[in-house]
């Protein structure tokens, strides 16, 4: 019968790793090649889609009446309104004032749904109008999606434990989206004001011809 060999006690010896420069560029330059085609999809999510530039505005609604006007005082004083309410049906459509690209569209504490939408005029100035208390799961546009001036972007949710009637808030802020900072903002300090465009006289001033402004 064959015997078994007794395992032995030297070490197997491995094999030698010899230094490559050859491979080691090869590898780093694959790496810088990785790195920077991740630099640039970084660079390019956060850059804003191309969307042309708006002529003159449409009301956000067909009925635009303000019931809440602009700069008013909460009840306890400590806050001012930052845009205009507009009391209306609940799935009333609401609609893009102006070409431009949704910078925000989803839920929002005390908003219900809201949709951020950047604009920019033909003079170069650059906007973002808000829409409040939609109903977020009848959005009909999706982050960073080019929309048109006019074009159906969603609907008023019903009244809720907070509200007493449906309403839009619409709002307008000034200057481009800055990506992860919130502003979606309903109420805030008095010295906030300045940021924001008084709504219905903008709409008036910058309204397309056989729009009637208030």
């Amino acid at each position: 019968m064959p015997r078994e060999e007794a395992p032995s006690d030297s070490k197997q010896s491995l094999p030698s790793l010899q230094y490559n420069p050859r491979r080691v560029a090869v590898l780093l330059g694959v790496y810088a090649v990785l790195c920077v085609l991740c630099l640039l999809w970084a660079f390019r999510s956060r850059r804003p889609p191309k969307y042309p530039a708006a002529e003159c505005l449409v009301p956000p609604v067909s009925d635009y009446h303000v019931d809440r006007a602009f700069g008013v005082r909460s009840q306890d004083g400590s806050e001012v309104h930052l845009g205009e309410d507009v009391e209306l049906p609940a799935y009333t459509p609401v609609y893009a004032i102006a070409p431009g690209y949704v910078a925000y569209a989803g839920t929002a504490p005390g908003f219900q749904g809201v949709i951020v939408v950047e604009h920019r005029l033909a003079d170069g100035t650059v906007f973002r109008s808000i829409y409040g208390h939609l109903e977020p799961i009848a959005f009909l546009v999706q982050e960073r999606e080019v929309v048109s001036g006019g074009q159906e972007i969603g609907y008023l949710a019903e009244a809720d434990e907070e509200l007493e009637t449906s309403r839009l808030h619409f709002g307008l802020l000034k200057g481009p989206h800055v990506p992860g900072v919130w502003e979606a903002y309903g109420w805030g300090p008095e010295e906030l004001l300045t940021e924001y465009y008084q709504p219905s006289v903008f709409l008036v001033a910058h309204r397309c011809q056989g729009i009637q402004g208030e």
